[in-house]
């Protein structure tokens, strides 16, 4: 699961951090908003052993 957030939201990136999200990146100055450059935080959280384990239905997808 993949979640962004502005970087300048600090507690929004610290309650994702406390539930289970990894920070895994920063974009730098990717957006403008009021008058200023804003950065965005990437947060991922894992939903499984990824390419360890298939996901159910996997034949489906091949």
């Amino acid at each position: 699961m993949v979640r962004r957030d502005d970087s300048a939201n600090v507690a929004s990136v610290a309650l994702h951090i406390r539930a289970g999200f990894t920070e895994i990146g920063t974009l730098k100055d990717i957006g403008f908003k009021h008058g200023r450059w804003l950065d965005t935080v990437l947060l991922q959280m894992k939903l499984g052993e990824g390419n360890s384990t298939l996901p159910e239905d996997s034949d489906r997808m091949l």
